[in-house]
C-alpha cells in the first residue's frame, strides 16, 4: 500500500472548477502521447522547482534522476526514502511507502503552497489550493 499525493498547476484546474469536474480531473489528469513521466523536462517551472526540492529527501525510484544501484548500496537508508514520481505537463503524482506518510504529509503541503501549486489527496479525497480553499 502506498501514500499518494498529487500537486498541480492552477492553470490545469482553477479553484472555481465545479467539484465533480475537479475530482474527475484529479483522478485522471492524463498525458500527451509519448510523454516521459519519469522526467521533469517540459513541465512547468513551478513543478520543476517542486520536483527538485522534493527529490533531495525523496529521490525518484526510476527515471534520469533515480539513484544508481551503487548509490543505493552505499547510502544507508536511501532505498527507504524512494518515491514514485509520475510527472505530467501540469501535475506530479507521487507515491510513497506508507511508512513515510507522516513525514510526507508534513512536507509536501507546505512546499506546494509556497510554490503556488494545488494539492490533491486521494486518501480523502480532498483538494487544497494555495489560497486556503479546500474542496
Amino acid at each position: 500500500m502506498s501514500y499518494d499525493l498529487m500537486v498541480f498547476t492552477l492553470d490545469a484546474v482553477p479553484a472555481d472548477t465545479p467539484t465533480d469536474e475537479l475530482l474527475a480531473w484529479c483522478r485522471n489528469p492524463g498525458h500527451p502521447d509519448g510523454w516521459d513521466v519519469t522526467s521533469p523536462d517540459g513541465t512547468s517551472p513551478e513543478l520543476v522547482a517542486f520536483y527538485d526540492e522534493l527529490r533531495v529527501d525523496f529521490p525518484p525510484v526510476n527515471g534520469p534522476d533515480a539513484p544508481s544501484g551503487n548509490e543505493l548500496a552505499e547510502v544507508p537508508g536511501l532505498e527507504d526514502r524512494l518515491a514514485d514520481y509520475e510527472i505530467g505537463v501540469d501535475h506530479i503524482y507521487l507515491a510513497f511507502p506508507w511508512g513515510k506518510a507522516e513525514k510526507v504529509a508534513q512536507t509536501i503541503p507546505a512546499v506546494a503552497e509556497r510554490l503556488g501549486l494545488g494539492l490533491y489527496d486521494p486518501q480523502g479525497p480532498n483538494v487544497f489550493f494555495p489560497d486556503g480553499t479546500m474542496v
